[in-house]
């Protein structure tokens, strides 16, 4: 029997419920690592979760408005709230050490000390004053994070580009957020996590449909910006063409009951015995003038094949270079010099 690589990892399975962090500790493959491996198997090993020493990313302030808008959009104001707040601002908040001593002195009170000391004696006096620094330490008490005010008001536009919108509104509702996948092909343990599943009627068909939440912001001047969502969908494929084939594999193991966490057992078997798929690009705008625009992709859609073509080149990179250097690599090019050919050189460089 053919080993199954990377070795471990969590088992086959549909699986509700289960971590962000626990998802992507596995190093089972995603679309993200696919298109890795596309560009060359050192950069995929570079981050790859099975790299016994991976460089880590940097948290960055567009990865967090990204998860911010995932979180309000997928499950909603209240599990937002829970976990976001924005920054106290504005003339009601005292934010330096001198409005303190201000607000102090105007009613005729000591204004010294530290600004711990005075955040004190002002709520001693009047719980309701609003202190930033005490607002800040209590939200990260409790587990909140705190955006920028820009960065709070953006986050709930984009929301209601989307749920606003009546070709976009039902994306996210009557179905399940998070829904991850284990599978095994060609002896490779591949996952996917879908932003959402739901099942609908689609062409008088019963269709599973997934729906993933994407943000783009690279337009060109003067570009429509329908055209500058059509190139970012595009440039998502590989993701569009794997997704689909984890959703394959995961009706497959619903009717075999290799299912984890709690979930509506007749809502899984709609799922299981949909008769067909679609994958649902939602984009919104993340930056100047709000816009918000869904792409369809079906299994036939001739982008898919191009795709899955690519998906399985990147499995026969993967293998070689795993049977070759092992999880641990490092993945040194296997390549031979070739010497240059002109016709792989652009023609602005002539």
């Amino acid at each position: 029997m053919q080993p199954v690589i990377p070795h471990e990892g969590m088992e086959p399975g549909v699986y509700f419920g289960l971590s962000e962090d626990a998802y992507h500790a596995d190093p089972a493959l995603g679309s993200t690592d696919l298109r890795r491996l596309l560009v060359a198997p050192s950069e995929f090993h570079w981050t790859w979760a099975g790299n016994p020493d991976p460089e880590t990313q940097e948290d960055t302030d567009a990865l967090t408005f990204g998860r911010a808008v995932h979180k309000l959009v997928l499950e909603g104001t209240n599990a937002f709230q829970g976990l976001y707040a924005p920054k106290p601002e504005g003339p009601d908040v005292l934010v330096t050490a001198e409005d303190m001593k201000v607000w102090l002195r105007n009613r005729g009170l000591l204004d010294k000390g530290t600004k711990e000391s005075m955040a004190d004696r002002i709520h001693a006096i009047d719980p309701g004053v609003k202190i930033q620094d005490v607002i800040l330490a209590e939200a990260k008490r409790n587990g909140r994070e705190i955006l920028t005010d820009t960065a709070y008001r953006r986050i709930m536009l984009a929301s209601a580009y989307i749920t606003k919108n009546p070709h976009l509104a039902r994306s996210f509702a009557g179905g399940q957020s998070e829904v991850s996948i284990f599978w095994i092909r060609r002896g490779v343990r591949l996952k996917a996590r879908l932003d959402y599943l739901r099942v609908v009627r689609w062409q008088d068909r019963r269709c599973a449909v997934i729906s993933d939440l994407k943000s783009f912001g690279r337009v060109k001047p003067g570009q429509p910006l329908a055209q500058a969502v059509t190139e970012a969908a595009a440039g998502y494929k590989h993701q569009a063409a794997h997704y689909m084939d984890g959703l394959a594999h995961a009706k497959r193991m619903i009717r075999d009951g290799i299912v984890h966490g709690f979930v509506d057992r007749e809502w899984l078997e709609r799922v299981a015995t949909a008769q067909t798929m679609l994958f649902a690009f939602v984009f919104f705008k993340s930056q100047g003038s709000p816009y918000a625009q869904a792409k369809l992709l079906q299994p036939q859609n001739p982008l898919i094949e191009i795709a899955q073509r690519d998906v399985e080149a990147a499995l026969d990179t993967f293998t070689t270079y795993h049977n070759h250097f092992g999880a641990a690599g490092p993945w040194v090019s296997l390549e031979e010099p070739q010497e240059l050919s002109i016709d792989e050189v652009p023609r602005w460089l002539l």
